[in-house]
């Protein structure tokens, strides 16, 4: 069971209460929103003939042809007296590389298998992340990799930050995981410091509930659906600080249209009040520049679908307009 307060809990229906966030909270979610976090930051490095001596005995096998020939392919010197830690981290960030470079899903597993008892919460999370890239509309193919890659996060998840937490759970609704544990327990380490998560982040959690949940017959594994709402809306909590800022800082239109799609599939309102909010934002110039067709669509289907049973207050004839076009609105 995911630790919520019981200060917490709201239904589905209940308007977000933002505005109660403290200043020193605020600033937090500032700093977290403008910082641009790259995904899963993947540098090439070679670590020295010393540190492939070193992890290969710690192994207790020899480094593969596959290694050495991404060793030889990310050259890069480093000191011939650096310590086991170093020489470590340059064998995950090579591993990484190997990961990130995987052509097939085949490729993939032959890493895992060689690599996997060394790797860390990174390169467990960007193996995920491939699988699913991989796998495609194909997830039963990832089956035997997943399995073991659940292994693997288990092992390493308190390590991770918000980045491989989201990664793992995007990744994980992609491919159809419905392990309770993993998403129990990722999702209750993401929310734990989601006020420090990126806007992406925050976004591609609430984009993977929704999938998840959709591919589930309408359940989140290891979730209540008390739960599922009580985590959506930390998330639109934090999203709404966010867009409703006057500077917007680190706020992309993607961000805010995944995040209303995700309400409207999982038929989770933010309030009225709320929604009014993020579309106003969407309206704004700069938002308006990156809005994509697909964006719009999303909006336009989370607001069908969010206000069936609600209405919808607030929203000025003019942000239609500037979302829709005069001419389109008129149809």
């Amino acid at each position: 069971m995911l630790g919520f307060s019981s200060s917490n809990s709201l239904t589905s229906s209940c308007p977000l209460r933002a505005q109660r966030v403290c200043s020193q909270h605020q600033a937090r979610c500032l700093r977290a929103s403008s910082s641009s976090r790259p995904a899963l930051r993947q540098n090439a490095s070679r670590p020295n003939d010393a540190a492939i001596r070193f992890h290969s005995a710690a192994r207790g096998n020899a480094p593969s042809a596959r290694l050495q020939n991404h060793l030889t392919c990310h050259a890069r010197r480093y000191r011939a007296d650096d310590g086991p830690e170093s020489q470590a981290s340059n064998i995950a960030k090579t591993v990484t590389i190997m990961i990130r470079d995987a052509s097939s899903l085949q490729d993939l597993e032959d890493v895992v298998d060689e690599w996997g008892s060394s790797f860390n919460h990174i390169n467990v999370s960007a193996a995920f992340t491939k699988a699913a890239k991989l796998a495609g509309n194909r997830s039963a193919s990832a089956s035997p990799l997943v399995k073991k890659l659940r292994v693997l996060w288990t092992a390493v998840q308190s390590d991770a930050g918000t980045q491989a937490l989201a990664n793992v759970l995007w990744a994980s609704s992609k491919l159809r995981c419905y392990d309770a544990r993993l998403w129990n327990s990722t999702l209750e380490a993401f929310l734990q410091k989601h006020d420090v998560a990126a806007n992406q982040e925050l976004s591609n959690v609430a984009y993977a509930l929704a999938v998840i949940d959709g591919s589930n017959r309408g359940s989140v594994p290891g979730l209540t659906h008390e739960e599922l709402c009580q985590a959506v809306t930390l998330i639109l909590e934090q999203a709404y600080f966010r867009a409703t800022h006057p500077l917007l800082e680190g706020v992309k239109s993607q961000e805010l249209t995944n995040l209303l799609w995700a309400c409207g599939k999982l038929r989770i309102n933010p309030g009225d009040t709320e929604l009014a909010a993020f579309l106003r934002a969407l309206a704004r110039p700069q938002m308006l520049e990156d809005l994509t067709a697909h964006g719009l669509a999303n909006v336009v289907y989370a607001v069908g679908t969010m206000c069936q049973h609600h209405s919808l207050h607030g929203v000025a004839e003019r942000v239609w307009q500037k979302l829709l076009g005069e001419e389109q609105l008129c149809k």
